[in-house]
């Protein structure tokens, strides 16, 4: 997301992050030799690079792709999370077990087909209006 000479990336292991921290104070603490990082410099560098507008709309595209993506089966996801680590494996897949449990439960006193669901979202109108072009009807 943002140019190489903005980040310092480490391993997600102990030894690299505190390395690659160590690295970092140093650039910070020699922004007198190197104006290239200072704060100002960095934030009209990203200005640039970027506008909310873009933001928004990467960030709906995520938001769709997510939405539009399967649930994979319980005993996947248990799986899955069992898989984090020793003791972490087995507490995610516990909070796993209870939130299912709690969902069921709750389908069960409320059906889906007893809750009213939401209006369709004009979308192609809501483009319009962002864009400007509900402007002249709200004039009159």
């Amino acid at each position: 997301v943002l140019p190489r000479h903005m980040v310092t990336f480490a391993a997600p292991e102990e030894d690299s992050v505190v390395e690659a921290l160590s690295e970092a104070v140093e650039l910070v603490g020699s922004r007198e030799r190197h104006p290239e990082l200072a704060p100002g410099y960095f934030h009209r560098q990203v200005k640039r690079m970027y506008s909310w507008h873009n933001v928004a709309e990467r960030t709906e595209r995520v938001y769709v792709k997510i939405a539009d993506a399967c649930e994979p089966p319980l005993i996947e996801r248990l799986r899955r999370y069992y898989g984090c680590g020793l003791v972490a494996g087995k507490l995610f897949c516990l909070v796993a077990a209870v939130d299912f449990l709690i969902g069921v439960v709750l389908a069960w006193l409320w059906p889906a087909e007893r809750i009213e669901a939401a209006r369709g979202f004009d979308y192609a109108r809501y483009r319009r209006e962002i864009s400007g072009g509900g402007q002249e009807q709200q004039a009159h």
